[in-house]
């Protein structure tokens, strides 16, 4: 390290060396110099200071010129605040302090032999501008000997020689190290500073460091020529951005997919507005189309346009796909992110649950699912949120669709701000009877998918005859190069055009399920159901959105059970088909009821006086405070203390259940079936006929006996001994104060 000086006019702080400094600098040893201290402290030239937490002695400056000399302060690295200096200065200072410096330590010494009056001091002022080329007047030779260290160290004297004044010269790298570390980790954060901000942060600490640091403008000029952009990004905005920016794109093999093996699916909203009707008036709305291609021959396979995409239209193209002739259907699919796509009647499971379950799970879960996809033993794939090269070929379809087909309607909407008039775009928004119908939508781009499978003018080289290297349309080339036609029966697609639920269970109102955000029973009525009822046996429900009055319930094994219809209906006339949308706007026309009932109730509380909420809430006060001394009261009460018990017989002592199995045997047809557990004996007939007679029925018919006893029994199950048995065999029973069934068992054999 190099020798500085320090003015006069330092800190206090800076005026004591510590011993150890001290030492190295007076020559001495620190062990010397330690003995000396008793001696300097009284003299006010040794003290103790604190230093990391121990007390450490320190000798002031003035004990000896030399302590003055003290090393410049280095970094981690090794570098001193004069590496920095020179590294900045120009080359003209640096070679005007170097002279300078020579011409100091020669001044010190003529000074020690020579008078240095004006006189005197000419000759040496001469002979320095000959070897030096120049030389400072008397009066700044003295100020050079003041100002800078009693030393003949060259660099020290050269550090205290430059010129500081003007902006920091130098060459391109005119900034220090330390500075542009420190710049460069403020500005490669994900953070994102901005080099201004980094910029004045720096500045601040090279004020305190004594770093050098240039301009605004030359810290961009360095940030270009210095910090490569692909690091930058990098750095500042992750590796998705890195990936897309500098990444090399992976080149596609469009031979790893064989046609009709790997179908792509995603919603996508058309730039145009169309009427549709809702309740009673036309309303403008923007259509949402659901596509299906297929990935090598960009055949578009299926579709459909709803007025808002959800698992049903996907099902619905997915659907129309599979139905048509010649079309294969696919081993693999390639699906959108969302919640649609993952949901529970397309892949057997939702978002959330795939987000819990592990990958074997999941597996299971397809396996045993009555997912479309898993019952058609197509195995999803669903692509990373946010990247377009998951399902490339129905994104780059949706791009080519909204460029020719959106903008062959007047209701063009554009797919960005300000691409229309606003205000002719506002006129065909309140034009609402001018704009096209969604059926209308749909017949146009019927028309255009069957212009876009046909098409052969396209630059697609992967679509090419190998042999003539003609190019085919998609449906051509998905004809002649479809490896393996997989199949599935007519009338198997038909039963999954409904959808399935997982396995249910059964409860004495039937099944459950979830739609349109409440719960829908159905077949409280269905015999076939009575056996499941209590179980562990589960069963499966397949439904028509369109159609919720009914339901079709198959068991474990996929046997149909029966079709089941709905325990409670939302309005509408028996014959009425009642549709999902129908059923979610009746709960949420319920919840909204519920809503508005409470706000009444809230506005009515808030219109009270002040003695009406006082009386009414001294009246729930006293209710409550009731029911708590009658529940202690209770739970303290003698167990003997109790109230005699004693039953009451009503007139109507019939069983609930009784009826219900009436109305579910004439449901059915079965009026005349008498179950073997509720057929009466003839011994019950005879106790009910004494009972009578006891009552003070003089008029005893002994045959009543056996008509009593026979009239729960059928025909068929009359039994002969009984047929043998005559009424008169009965006539001795009297009529004894007790009843004794054994003597009618006596006469009967």
């Amino acid at each position: 390290a190099y020798p500085i000086h320090h003015d006069a006019a330092q800190s206090a702080e800076r005026q004591w060396v510590p011993i150890d400094e001290a030492a190295e600098l007076l020559g001495k040893t620190e062990g010397t110099l330690r003995r000396l201290c008793s001696q300097l402290s009284e003299q006010g030239q040794a003290k103790k200071m604190l230093v990391n937490g121990a007390h450490k002695w320190h000798i002031h400056t003035i004990y000896s010129p030399r302590l003055r000399r003290r090393a410049v302060e280095t970094d981690d690295q090794g570098k001193s605040k004069l590496q920095e200096l020179l590294k900045t200065t120009s080359v003209a200072k640096l070679k005007r302090a170097q002279a300078d410096a020579m011409i100091l330590r020669a001044f010190r010494k003529f000074k020690a032999d020579h008078a240095t009056d004006a006189k005197s001091i000419k000759p040496f002022i001469e002979t320095q501008k000959s070897l030096h080329g120049r030389c400072p007047g008397r009066s700044r030779l003295f100020e050079m000997d003041k100002t800078c260290p009693c030393t003949d160290d060259h660099d020290g004297l050269v550090y205290a020689l430059i010129d500081r004044r003007g902006r920091p010269g130098g060459d391109a790298n005119a900034v220090s190290d330390a500075a542009w570390l420190a710049f460069c980790d403020l500005y490669l954060t994900p953070q994102q500073w901005s080099i201004a901000k980094c910029w004045r942060t720096v500045r601040g600490m090279a004020e305190q460091e004594g770093w050098a640091w240039p301009s605004l403008s030359r810290i961009k000029q360095l940030k270009r020529e210095k910090l490569d952009p692909s690091m930058c990004t990098l750095k500042r905005e992750g590796r998705d951005a890195w990936s897309r920016q500098f990444l090399a794109p992976m080149e596609q093999d469009p031979n790893a997919w064989d046609a009709g093996q790997c179908w792509e699916s995603d919603n996508c909203t058309l730039d145009i507005h169309c009427r549709v009707i809702k309740g009673d008036k036309w309303v403008r709305t923007r259509p949402v189309l659901t596509a299906w291609m297929d990935r090598r021959t960009r055949l578009l396979v299926g579709w459909q346009i709803v007025e808002e995409g959800n698992q049903f239209s996907i099902r619905a193209a997915l659907m129309n796909a599979l139905k048509t002739d010649g079309i294969s259907v696919p081993e693999i699919v390639w699906l959108d992110n969302g919640k649609d796509f993952m949901a529970r009647s397309l892949t057997g499971m939702t978002k959330a649950d795939r987000r819990k379950a592990s990958r074997d799970e999941q597996e299971q879960a397809e396996q045993a699912s009555t997912g479309l996809l898993c019952m058609l033993g197509i195995e999803p794939h669903f692509a990373r949120a946010y990247n377009h090269n998951g399902k490339a070929r129905i994104e780059r379809f949706f791009g080519t669709m909204h460029g020719e087909f959106d903008k062959e309607f007047k209701s063009y909407a554009g797919y960005r701000p300000g691409m229309i008039d606003k205000l002719d775009h506002q006129a065909t928004q309140k034009d609402v009877m001018n704009l096209p119908t969604l059926d209308e939508v749909r017949e146009k781009f019927e028309e255009y998918a069957s212009w876009y499978n046909c098409r052969s003018e396209h630059r697609i080289d992967d679509l090419r005859d190998p042999d003539t290297m003609e190019r085919l349309s998609p449906i051509e080339f998905y004809t002649r190069y479809l490896p393996t036609m997989r199949a599935t029966e007519r009338d198997k697609l038909i039963m999954l055009e409904d959808v399935w639920s997982n396995p249910l269970k059964v409860h004495k109102w039937g099944v459950s399920l979830r739609v349109g955000g409440g719960t829908v029973r159905y077949g409280e009525l269905e015999p076939a159901l009575e056996p499941l009822v209590g179980t562990d046996e589960r069963v499966f429900v397949s439904f028509d959105p369109d159609d919720m009055g009914q339901v079709n319930i198959w068991s474990s094994d996929f046997k149909h059970l029966c079709t089941a219809m709905q325990n409670g209906r939302y309005g509408g006339l028996a014959t009425d088909r009642i549709k999902r949308d129908d059923l979610k706007a009746g709960f949420a026309k319920r919840k909204a009821a519920k809503q508005r009932l409470k706000q009444k109730i809230d506005v009515v509380t808030g219109s009270l006086s002040d003695a009406e909420l006082h009386s009414d809430a001294a009246r729930e006060r006293e209710i409550g405070e009731t029911k708590a001394r009658q529940a202690e009261f209770d739970r303290t009460r003698d167990p003997n203390d109790m109230p005699n018990l004693r039953l009451v017989r009503p007139r109507i002592d019939a069983d609930p259940d009784e009826i219900q199995k009436q109305q579910q045997r004439k449901a059915v047809g079965a009026e005349e079936f008498v179950d073997p557990d509720d057929r009466r004996s003839i011994i019950d007939a005879a106790r009910d006929l004494y009972l009578a007679q006891d009552e003070g029925d003089d008029d005893f018919e002994p045959r009543s006996i056996i008509a009593a006893g026979l009239d729960g029994l059928g025909e068929s199950d009359q039994l002969d001994d009984l047929s043998q048995t005559r009424t008169a065999d009965f006539s001795d029973l009297g009529h004894d104060d007790q009843f004794e069934p054994s003597r009618i068992l006596d006469h009967l054999t």
